[in-house]
């Protein structure tokens, strides 16, 4: 009788490279009994042939390649919270790959019966496992009920009982991983993400740069149709600064970003040119002729023209006047 401790995975990898074919043809005497809930391989029979299948198992094993792989620490994670055999089986055994993993002091070990299939194992693990991080700016959104049915349905949809293709889990208090085979990760990674854009009340405030003082007032003043329908009550707050080249928004996140993404395509869309008049009195004359002039090129060529200041050029952030609406 011999008894040998032995794991799942390294038994049916044993019977893939021919344990029982050999057993058949040359130790016909020979019983073999996995106990899979002790993890032991238990042969009896005719010694002389016990020990043959000994030695094979023996050999077998030692002439074993093995690796360690170097992968994303989420995905450590979930090769080491699932079944090794039954991912082995999806991932190795079921495309003709004789490899196995197990996890070693935090790191992924292949072991596979050539250097083939060595290979093919780690290019198929990197391949079809991936990992990713949400960033949760807002940690009431996981304290609501939506999110524990959302959370739960998304697992009873992509795991079964008998096997598990992700995992979710809340690292520290403001990250999501989702981790596992590829296809259920991106699919959920899209579904949370929308998820948390949605559920996010939290109040954020973004600064849209413009390049001079006369586009902002151009947004401000002539194309007003197109944002004032982003500064509802409640949603989002516009403020255009008097005298720096900025738009303020403030409001939740889930209005600020559509918003903001508005406002940078309005000045995406603007042509913008600057003339530098250096002769005396062309300020003076200007600043008291000059409305008429504005007036004209504004009614003939919707064009906002702005005598600038020097200190009205310089984007600084410690101004003390927050804009108006």
């Amino acid at each position: 009788l011999f008894r040998s401790d032995l794991p799942p995975e390294m038994f049916k990898l044993l019977q893939l490279d021919g344990l029982l074919q050999y057993i058949t043809a040359s130790c016909p005497q020979v019983s073999l009994d996995y106990k899979s809930s002790i993890k032991k391989l238990v042969l009896s029979g005719l010694k002389t042939e016990v020990l043959s299948v000994k030695t094979w198992v023996l050999e077998k094993r030692m002439q074993m390649n093995k690796m360690a792989v170097e992968l994303d620490r989420h995905i450590v994670d979930f090769l080491r919270a699932v079944d090794s055999e039954v991912v082995s089986d999806r991932l190795f055994f079921s495309h003709r790959i004789h490899a196995i993993y197990v996890i070693k002091e935090g790191a992924v070990v292949l072991t596979a019966s050539s250097e083939t299939s060595l290979s093919e194992s780690m290019q198929r693990i990197k391949e079809n496992l991936a990992s990713k991080v949400l960033t949760v700016e807002d940690q009431e959104v996981l304290r609501k009920s939506e999110w524990k049915t959302l959370n739960t349905e998304l697992l009873s949809v992509y795991n079964t009982s008998k096997e598990i293709t992700l995992l979710i889990t809340l690292n520290k208090p403001d990250s999501l991983i989702i981790a596992g085979f590829i296809e259920p990760v991106k699919q959920v990674s899209l579904t949370l993400e929308e998820f948390l854009r949605n559920h996010d009340h939290k109040t954020i405030v973004d600064t849209v740069k413009v390049k001079c003082c006369a586009a902002a007032r151009f947004i401000k003043e002539h194309k007003s149709d197109d944002w004032k329908k982003f500064a509802k009550v409640g949603e989002v707050v516009v403020k255009f600064h008097p005298r720096r080249p900025r738009i303020k928004l403030s409001g939740e996140r889930i209005y600020v970003k559509p918003a903001s993404d508005a406002f940078k395509r309005m000045v995406t869309s603007l042509f913008i040119d600057e003339l530098k008049v250096s002769k005396p009195g062309a300020k003076k004359y200007f600043q008291e002729q000059g409305s008429l002039l504005l007036s004209m090129m504004l009614r003939d060529h919707r064009c906002v023209v702005l005598l600038q200041d020097d200190d009205m050029l310089e984007d600084t952030d410690d101004d003390d006047d927050d804009g108006e609406g």
